[in-house]
């Protein structure tokens, strides 16, 4: 968000408004403004007509200067009372802006006198930051612990629920109801679980079920069970999968078809192909039959896939393939467009190829290896990008290359085409970044990813977690944080599991929640100490930075040939700079002339010797 002035040779203006644009987001909030004018007579609205059209570096919103009010400011006393009104709609191109000055100049050489001032919006993205609460230690229990998943319940946030593998016949599985502060842990089997192999996966839909499921202890079933106390216990069996060759299997929850309603889907890899089956939801335990298995085209060679659940129940399957091998692969997406749990999903034209296979092995992941580990999110929120379907992944300057790098795509149709990719992590080095995780904060639209991290490691063998978030529809990324308070190696652990196959996150209420293996033993309370992986959380708090105040002209004078101009703004606690450009779009400069502070006000004076000036504050 920021605020404009232009000054046009022409004569003395002024404009007061105040803005409240969300980013990328075509709205204003204009509470009053005002405009005087050197001589002459009042300009009718209308004899000046500019508009301005949204570029890739700017855009404006409809404006209108309102008449001035008399006394509100101290002017040179040649300055006569009249005043211009200018319109600026919502389509202007720049070319437009130099006819609407020149059109001043001309009411002033016809002795109307004309005093022209445009206050645009400009595109910035308030300085929000991302601060990582402090990590804790989710099941503090002996053994191997990895490969997790989590969920937070929008009807409570503070409840939420994370589980894991564990080399026994179960689950580590943890609850909180105070955000993550605390957690109860405990090892599956009482809790309504039979024994268990791995592959945990959970969800909450909106009216608090949790559903989560795992492959028991043979390999040769996925259970789906719900839970209606938070994932304290899960007495109700959904959905029992039976089969031979499934693999990794994900379950979400999500808008349904018709309003009042939920969906819960999941998907697998069955013999032949990766399936998607889904159900209708209610209310609390108000959970439909699951349908029959629906075949995702085109994924034969398929696999390591990822469900999401969009507006009106539409369902977006993504997996990649061949998924054997150290790559290259291609991602495909399939969509239901109805949402039907009796549908069919059909493959959508836009494909994205990465250079990492269903099997990589890397200095991190040595034994177990590593997959592009792609990642679906549907936009949800009622945001300017609602509907959107982000698309994470790893890629790599070739297959045999450990320099894996995080990529963020989206697309506005549904997969028929994707954006350029934008990598979220900046490191300069080659080191690996791998196991990709994203979510979206339906309360925001906000995009969040997290992901482990070689970077600090000379061996690029030890990982952190590391994390960022979109403000802006996945255009842009906030700079990424350390997430984790320690690093981690799993080399050799858990059987050669190592880390596993994924790690968990969500972000709802501008909280991102990561979980992850961690051997760091940072928070003192792991019972093995650093010979073994327990899983970790934190809380990563999204915070907008004060607001950028209004840019206002407290006085305006003009001394030998030049305009004086007295700037101030709020003293809000902003960190802010004053920039000027002679055009609009144009390079910006940082004025430097000093400040005067004082609790309420800041106050600085610019002498203007152009043709025309722009004025900005800026983060």
């Amino acid at each position: 968000l920021g605020v404009a002035l232009v000054w046009p040779w022409c004569g003395l203006g002024v404009a007061l408004v105040w803005l409240c644009t969300p980013e990328s987001m075509p709205s204003i909030c204009l509470l009053y403004g005002f405009a005087v004018a050197l001589g002459g007579l009042p300009v009718p609205l209308g004899e000046i007509n500019a508009t301005w059209k949204a570029r890739s570096d700017n855009y404006a919103v409809p404006l209108v200067l309102s008449d001035f009010e008399r006394g509100h400011l101290p002017v040179d006393n040649s300055i006569r009372s009249s005043y211009i009104l200018l319109s600026i709609q919502s389509s202007m191109t720049g070319s437009a802006i130099t006819r609407a000055v020149s059109a001043s100049r001309r009411q002033a050489q016809e002795g109307l006198g004309a005093l022209l001032v445009l206050t645009i919006v400009l595109p910035q993205l308030c300085a929000q930051t991302l601060s990582v609460g402090p990590n804790v230690n989710i099941n503090r229990q002996s053994g191997y612990q990895a490969e997790e998943a989590i969920a937070i319940d929008p009807t409570n946030p503070n409840r939420m629920f994370a589980w894991s593998n564990d080399l026994g016949n179960y689950n580590s599985a943890a609850f909180t109801v105070n955000g993550g502060t605390n957690w109860t842990s405990r090892f599956t089997g009482a809790d309504g679980w039979p024994a268990l192999g791995g592959d945990p996966t959970c969800t909450f839909d909106s009216f608090g079920n949790l559903f989560a499921a795992s492959f028991n202890s043979a390999f040769s079933k996925i259970l789906v069970r719900e839970s209606n106390d938070a994932g304290q216990t899960f007495p109700t069996a959904v959905l029992t999968i039976s089969g031979s060759g499934l693999d990794q299997p994900t379950i979400k929850a999500g808008p349904g078809t018709s309003a009042g309603q939920q969906a819960v889907w999941i998907i697998y890899r069955a013999s032949t192909s990766v399936v998607a089956r889904g159900a209708v939801v209610t209310g609390p335990g108000a959970v439909g039959a699951f349908g029959a298995a629906l075949t995702i085209p085109g994924s034969s060679s398929g696999n390591f896939g990822d469900v999401t659940i969009g507006p009106n129940g539409r369902v977006a399957v993504a997996y990649q393939t061949p998924y054997s091998g150290i790559g290259p692969s291609t991602i495909k997406v399939a969509v239901n467009s109805s949402g039907s749990t009796a549908g069919s999903f059909s493959l959508a034209a836009g494909t994205v190829a990465t250079a990492v296979g269903g099997f990589r092995s890397i200095p991190a992941q040595p034994s177990r290896s590593v997959d592009a580990e792609l990642g679906l999110a549907y936009d949800n929120s009622t945001g300017p990008h609602r509907g959107r379907l982000y698309l994470v992944y790893t890629d790599a300057p070739s297959t045999v290359s450990n320099d894996l790098n995080i990529f963020v795509r989206f697309s506005d149709n549904d997969a028929g085409t994707w954006s350029s990719a934008v990598r979220v992590n900046t490191d300069a080095g080659a080191q690996s970044q791998f196991f990709s995780k994203i979510a979206l904060d339906p309360t925001t639209g906000n995009l969040g990813v997290v992901w482990y991290d070689c970077r600090n490691s000379p061996a690029n063998n030890r990982v952190e977690l590391w994390g960022t978030v979109s403000v802006d529809g996945g255009l842009t990324f906030l700079p990424e944080v350390k997430i984790s308070a320690g690093s981690t190696s799993g080399v050799g652990l858990g059987g050669g599991n190592e880390l596993g196959d994924y790690l968990g996150l969500d972000f709802y209420g501008n909280i991102l929640y990561p979980v992850w293996a961690d051997d760091s033993n940072s928070t003192g309370d792991n019972p093995d100490g650093t010979a073994n992986l327990d899983y970790y959380g934190a809380a990563v708090t999204l915070v907008p930075a004060p607001g950028i105040p209004s840019l206002l002209v407290a006085g305006a004078q003009q001394l030998d040939g030049a305009e004086v101009l007295t700037l101030t703004w709020t003293n809000n606690g902003s960190q802010v700079v004053l920039q000027s450009s002679g055009t609009l779009p144009g390079a910006w400069s940082t004025v430097s002339s000093p400040w005067s502070t004082n609790a309420n006000w800041i106050v600085t004076t610019v002498t203007n010797s152009a043709p025309e000036q722009f004025y900005r504050l800026k983060h």
